[in-house]
């Protein structure tokens, strides 16, 4: 299994979410609203540093989890430099 987690921002939450539905992926949690900083700027909901982000993670196979990044991937050309948008992934094991 890979626990795959998805940083966008909220512009981007619901095409992201469809793009999981067209991947099959129908467990996911998300969560709506995140602030913070990174390389693609500070996202604080403010009118100094507008914009926040959204994170949404799934866990998936490992080969779902594989066809899922060449789909962000491909998402990810179509959006303009310097928008925030980062995929992370790890082996997960289910222990209960």
């Amino acid at each position: 299994m890979k626990f795959v987690l998805i940083l966008c921002e909220k512009v981007h939450n619901e095409k992201v979410m469809k793009l999981l539905e067209s991947q099959d992926i129908h467990g996911y949690t998300e969560v709506p609203m995140v602030l913070g900083a990174g390389v693609a700027g500070k996202r604080m909901d403010t009118r100094i540093f507008p914009g926040s982000g959204c994170l949404l993670f799934t866990l998936v196979e490992r080969q779902k989890a594989d066809a899922l990044v060449r789909a962000l991937k491909d998402f990810r050309a179509s959006l303009l430099q310097g928008e925030g948008f980062r995929v992370f992934s790890m082996d997960a094991d289910i222990l209960l």
